[in-house]
């Protein structure tokens, strides 16, 4: 079962797009759109030295992605693509940023969809695109705009999240300012600490303020915390019937796992995004509690009377999964997109195309070792493993982990 059903039939590759690719530099600007094009010959790739030749470009043919160089940090950098958020909110918008501009990370993910280092390949930005466009793909599946559509509450963001996110925007912003954001909401404030004191981030010293866990923890992994706890502090009042605590520690071992997976073979953002991704992977079972209770419970059932997972539970009954639910939610809230992303494919990572594990996987990974009570325990599958350029690694890894779990 659930083979079949218009939410899981994400294409391996989008159909014919039309790509702009803008760069100062004429011969990156020539290799990167020979590339593409000789990799995906039924795309339209065209190419600009300059934003305005860019925006000429566009106003004559709409694009359906935009590959922009970023020159540094400040709003004046990212001005082509804050005029292709505002005039055109449909192309996918790629940032192009040196070591500078990606100093301006954080505001630059209010601007574009991806960011790549620049310079990058062919190959990178061809992948890039098209693993953005399976993410809307998916979150724009009228089956699961039609389920979120039927439940009878989506809550809206927090304020400490909007001001935390208003304030990690600001370029002049400074560990100060965003403590004082958090300190406003006690919650948020305890749980930023109790994430500082964990043992896998306590340093020399215990955390005793919002200020010492910035700094220990980062801004982005604070961030992250700032989301988990925004989600499960707007949908707690209304998800009787998940045990929120339990729901939350497991979330959080699940976090811990992928993050630990994402240390040992990938690089230092990928760990902070596994681990973002880990905390957030349930979201969707969470919103599914508070909007569609009944829903819910009917997967549950249908899960344990099958020794399934509620995945799976979902796909038989040919629904979305709660981690697209999940994701759409965060999706509204402006979560960023490589969150998004994890969180919607982390149960099926083949979904999105790519070869490199990526946080989604991580995530995949971490769920199927850490134990879901009352529901069975989901095996990898090794042709997903056997399909990643480091699967005989990964695999060897939750032989290891599987061991110590007992």
């Amino acid at each position: 079962p659930g083979t079949t059903g218009a939410h899981r039939d994400v294409p391996s590759r989008p159909p014919p797009m039309q790509l702009l690719i803008v760069d100062a530099d004429p011969h990156l600007l020539a290799v990167l759109a020979r590339v593409a094009q000789a990799m995906r010959p039924e795309w339209t790739v065209r190419s600009a030295t300059s934003d305005e030749a860019a925006l000429r470009l566009v106003e004559a043919a709409p694009v359906d992605a935009i590959a922009c160089q970023v020159r540094g940090p400040g709003e004046e950098a990212r001005a082509l693509l804050a005029r292709m958020r505002d005039g055109h909110p449909g192309a996918i918008r790629v940032a192009l940023a040196g070591d500078e501009a990606r100093r301006d990370g954080v505001a630059l993910g209010f601007v574009a969809h991806r960011v790549l280092d620049r310079p990058c390949t062919g190959a990178d930005l061809v992948a890039t695109v098209e693993r953005a466009h399976g993410l809307r793909t998916l979150l724009d599946d009228p089956v699961l705009r039609a389920a979120v559509g039927r439940m009878t509450t989506l809550p809206s963001p927090p304020g400490v999240l909007m001001d935390f996110e208003n304030e990690v925007a600001d370029p002049n912003t400074t560990m100060e300012r965003l403590a004082a954001v958090i300190e406003r909401d006690p919650g948020t404030s305890a749980a930023v600490l109790r994430m500082a004191n964990i043992s896998i981030f306590r340093r020399s010293q215990d955390a005793t303020t919002v200020l010492d866990a910035l700094r220990a923890l980062g801004t982005q992994m604070v961030r992250g915390v700032v989301i988990g706890h925004a989600v499960a502090s707007r949908l707690a009042a209304c998800s009787g019937t998940i045990d929120l605590e339990a729901w939350q520690e497991r979330a959080m071992s699940v976090a811990t796992t992928a993050r630990d997976l994402a240390r040992r073979l990938a690089r230092l953002e990928l760990q902070r995004e596994a681990f973002i991704a880990g905390l957030l992977h349930d979201v969707g079972t969470l919103v599914l509690a508070c909007g569609a209770p009944a829903t819910l419970d009917a997967l549950r059932t249908r899960a344990r009377e099958h020794g399934e997972d509620i995945v799976a539970a979902a796909r038989a009954a040919e629904l979305p999964p709660p981690s697209a639910v999940g994701a759409y939610l965060l999706a509204l809230w402006g979560i960023p997109v490589a969150i998004v992303e994890a969180v919607a494919a982390w149960h099926d990572p083949a979904t999105l195309p790519g070869e490199d594990i990526d946080a989604a996987f991580a995530v995949h990974v971490a769920d199927a070792l850490v134990d879901r009570p009352g529901f069975a325990r989901r095996a990898v599958d090794p042709a997903l493993l056997a399909s990643r350029r480091r699967g005989a690694e990964v695999e060897a890894w939750i032989a290891a982990a599987g061991a110590l779990r007992g």
